[in-house]
């Protein structure tokens, strides 16, 4: 447990270091595939994880399958801390034409200092409710995620008395399947949005009601359903979870859409939607002490289809696909002082701009610095050069 406890705190700065450095790589047009491309992996690994999982302990040993995992995540760790650059202008080895694509498509994301961490408009993102429309889909969505990991296996063995071999094998084909649709839909949404078919507000919500809502009307089909027979399960866990691929390039990529700069600080936020795994899985082991497996399922996939459904309303309703007014944080202002000649910079928090003449009065003009004893008019342009 102590272990388990270490990993995931560690673990938590993953995912917003993920998409924190995809924001500042991605251009408009190509965030979604980007996203469902990295993301990607993390939903293969599970079906691979099964798979192998399932033959190691049953033919080798517990012990192999936990040097396989702990080694490829070291691995992992040394590639990313080798290749892994802030921003395009840190990388050396782009040629002229992927830094012309950047500097005509690219978010513009700063890379990170002091300044940028002390202007997180925290208020307004906590107050934002296309904020809140990504935490509830995340929530949602570790809800089904982790009964399927965890769940999956469990409820083919308590209801269908599969032996532990092919319970990997047939837990692992939904996965497989829904790797395919994250990439696919991702190319797809960012073709229509590229195409100006539809707008990015309404991509990303397609993307989440497609995805997201078949997947739900399939949990809850299998709540409701009284056949006993494993292929019919297995087909609606395919197609449901096959399907949620599309939802990727919604939640998943919105943070970039709403404040390219902090991405990892609004992914940081939707991680909380973990809580949904943790919740799901006290929900399961509650329900399921019981006799009568085949029911306490039923109701299980009755709940956790509902609360997916209501998510893909949520979301449908509050969610937005343009950046956001605090998303740029801190403005900086620079002023010239008329005795000493000397730029001054100050910082104005976006959220305490006031009204738009204070925001004119406190606007200045980005003029260069004439030096008065180099200048014809002296003091006059000074006084221009204040102004």
């Amino acid at each position: 447990m102590t272990f388990r406890v270490v990993q995931g705190i560690l673990e938590g700065c993953s995912v917003p270091a993920l998409n924190g450095t995809i924001s500042a790589w991605a251009p408009k047009c190509e965030r979604s595939r980007l996203i469902t491309l990295a993301y990607a992996g993390a939903y293969l690994s599970p079906a691979l994880a099964m798979l192998l999982t399932g033959l190691t302990t049953c033919y080798v040993s517990w012990y192999a399958i936990l040097y396989i995992y702990g080694g490829v995540g070291v691995i992992w760790s040394l590639m990313w801390m080798i290749i892994i650059k802030d921003t395009p202008s840190d990388c050396g080895s782009l040629g002229r034409k992927e830094k012309s694509l950047f500097e005509r498509d690219g978010p513009a994301v700063k890379k990170g200092n002091k300044h940028i961490a002390k202007g997180v408009p925290w208020c307004s993102m906590i107050r934002s409710l296309p904020v809140s429309a990504i935490l509830v889909g995340a929530f949602c969505r570790n809800w089904i995620f982790s009964l399927l990991i965890t769940g999956q296996p469990q409820y083919f063995r308590d209801v269908f008395r599969m032996p532990s071999a092919m319970l990997g094998l047939v837990s692992a084909v939904p996965h497989v399947l829904m790797t395919c649709v994250v990439i696919t839909g991702g190319v797809l949404v960012d073709t229509l949005i590229k195409r100006k078919y539809v707008s990015v507000t309404v991509g990303r919500k397609l993307s989440q009601t497609l995805g997201f809502g078949v997947e739900g009307g399939c949990i809850l089909a299998l709540g409701l359903i009284k056949d006993n027979d494993w292929r019919v399960a297995l087909t609606l866990l395919c197609v449901g979870v096959a399907i949620s691929g599309f939802a990727i390039s919604g939640y998943q990529v919105n943070p970039l859409d709403l404040a390219p700069q902090y991405c990892s600080v609004l992914t940081g936020i939707a991680r909380l939607g973990c809580c949904g795994a943790i919740l799901s899985t006290l929900v399961a082991s509650i329900i399921t002490h019981t006799d009568d497996k085949s029911i306490a399922w039923n109701d299980i996939f009755i709940i956790a289809g509902s609360l997916h459904l209501a998510g893909v309303v949520y979301y449908a309703v509050f969610a937005s696909g343009q950046r956001q007014p605090w998303a740029d944080g801190h403005k900086i202002t620079a002023t010239m002082d008329a005795d000493t000649g000397q730029i001054q910079y100050d910082e104005l928090n976006s959220e305490d701009e006031g009204s738009e003449q204070d925001q004119l009065l406190r606007q200045s003009l980005p003029t260069g610095f004439y030096d008065a004893k180099d200048d014809e008019f002296g003091s006059s342009m000074r006084f221009l050069n204040s102004i």
